[in-house]
């Protein structure tokens, strides 16, 4: 299914202003994160999860930003330092 709109899904971040849109892109990153750390591709996963969180922090979706961290800390410990600076900054709002 990816491969078929991978073309497509370049174009997910034009969704943004929308809420609705906005709402499904978030919600298409979370599901992108668990299929690639259920396919054990942890590295993008953990990318996808990021992605997701800083959404959800950006829309003050308070219960999908709890999903995305409780997600990341699942998986932290695969985390490389770039994503766990960039976790930290979304999270805390501040570099390490």
């Amino acid at each position: 299914m990816l491969a078929r709109f991978s073309g497509s899904i370049g174009l997910i971040d034009s969704f943004n202003h929308d809420p609705i849109l906005a709402d499904r892109h978030l919600q298409y990153r979370y599901h992108k994160a668990l299929y690639d750390f259920t396919h054990d591709r942890i590295p993008e996963g953990l990318y996808e999860t990021l992605r997701c969180l800083s959404l959800a922090n950006q829309m003050k979706k308070y219960e999908d930003t709890f999903h995305c961290i409780s997600l990341f800390e699942k998986y932290r410990e695969h985390a490389s330092v770039e994503q766990l600076r960039a976790y930290r900054l979304v999270v805390v709002g501040e570099e390490v």
